[in-house]
């Protein structure tokens, strides 16, 4: 990595590199990237990642069947300890983070349900009855062209299907199947007896219609966050906060048939996957210096003094190191280059406070109503790097590529 920033010469403007949530990634930075500041103690990174994170990793075996050999990437940091790899500070795509929410620790839930005493065990078997149906039916479509023709003449369209590689299709080909099935739902069940598949039954639209609710804060929360233009640091935690507040407002106001119980595990993996970032000063100040947000996503009135202290700690802090303060100087040292007329008036030799002006300038920015417009960009006194930081990993994925370097020989 640091031989594709010193290829593009952007080794000294760089402030966060974005990358998935790789093991690999993880441990490179944690060698050799510089540490974030945040307000509280958080566990060690490497202790969040679940199962299927670490599985990222290489299998450590000397040599392998069919002759590949594979290396721990621990003894190549151990064995260049001598190389001195500078690496900017690291910042894990929250897109990412999202769907690994969505798949991984949901599944995980429910592989470790093996008794009907569980909360879960509902939600377990109605999931995995609708889901084989759902999945059959997408599956014959991809396979059979007479199968696909008889799904677009029954629904007028094509199925919209999962792909792996595409965040969030699971769920809209969820929501595709359950419109047309609810509009065309007889013509559904002829279509299942045509083609072979299990009938949809009120169940399952039921189950589709939960799954649906408790999905799409989720869904939208990635959309907004894998965004690559118009995309700010300042759109993560007001987008977690609005997120866990959705879910809080699901379980009282919504009634549920099989999800309600699951609200409890999405809750609860945000809250985990996202506690460092929730922590972090550079992503509350980025927070607030966006016009659209400012505060107003911070419910807790103890956390948002202490966030607007931070904001103007922040601001006076970027303005004295770029030299605002030195608009109001004191004339009297300036005067021996031969300013004569200034030196006439008494108040050109008082050093006045560009502090007082500064914080007046903040306190008006924060009292003022949030902007209308989403895509306003941070407010110009907060600091922030010369090219702002992606909060999903795309860009650095094209940086590699384009350097001749992919994610896998990484």
């Amino acid at each position: 990595m640091e031989s594709v920033y010193t290829v593009f010469d952007i080794n000294d403007k760089i402030v966060y590199s974005t990358t998935d949530n790789g093991s690999n990634f993880v441990k490179s930075f944690k060698v050799y990237g510089q540490k974030n500041d945040v307000d509280l103690p958080i566990e060690n990174n490497i202790t969040l990642l679940s199962d299927s994170e670490k599985s990222d990793d290489f299998d450590i075996s000397d040599e392998n069947t069919d002759g590949t050999a594979y290396v721990n990437i621990a003894d190549l940091f151990d064995e260049a300890e001598d190389i001195d790899y500078i690496l900017p500070k690291h910042h894990r795509c929250a897109a990412h983070t999202l769907n690994l929410i969505a798949t991984n620790d949901i599944e995980k839930e429910l592989a470790s349900v093996k008794s009907k005493s569980s909360t879960l065990w509902t939600y377990k078997q109605q999931c995995r009855a609708t889901f084989a149906k759902a999945n059959n039916l997408w599956n014959k479509q991809n396979r059979s062209t007479q199968v696909a023709d008889s799904i677009k003449e029954c629904f007028g369209v094509y199925l919209v299907t999962p792909n792996e590689t595409r965040w969030n299709s699971t769920y809209d080909s969820i929501t595709f199947l359950l419109n047309h099935i609810k509009v065309n739902f007889s013509k559904s069940v002829r279509l299942c007896d045509s083609i072979g598949v299990v009938r949809f039954k009120k169940e399952d639209i039921d189950f589709m219609e939960d799954y649906v609710t408790i999905m799409e804060p989720l869904a939208a929360a990635l959309d907004i966050l894998q965004g690559e233009k118009n995309m700010y640091f300042g759109f993560l935690l007001p987008t977690i906060s609005i997120l866990l507040s959705k879910y809080d407002d699901l379980l009282t106001k919504k009634r549920l048939n099989y999800c309600a119980t699951l609200i409890n595990i999405i809750k609860t993996s945000i809250e985990t996957r996202f506690r460092k970032e929730q922590a972090d000063k550079f992503l509350v100040i980025a927070a607030l210096s966006h016009p659209y947000f400012k505060t107003l996503w911070i419910n807790n009135n103890i956390i948002k003094d202490l966030a607007v202290a931070n904001f103007k700690e922040a601001v006076l802090k970027k303005s004295k190191s770029e030299g605002i303060e030195t608009s109001n100087i004191n004339y009297e040292n300036t005067n021996k280059h031969g300013d004569e007329t200034s030196s006439f008036f008494s108040w050109s030799k008082i050093h006045s406070n560009s502090n007082i002006s500064i914080e007046n300038e903040i306190s008006s920015f924060l009292n003022k109503s949030p902007t209308k417009n989403l895509l306003s960009p941070e407010v110009s006194v907060c600091p922030r790097p010369r090219r702002r930081p992606q909060l999903a990993m795309f860009p650095f994925s094209r940086l590699l590529r384009q350097a001749g370097i992919t994610d896998a020989e990484f």
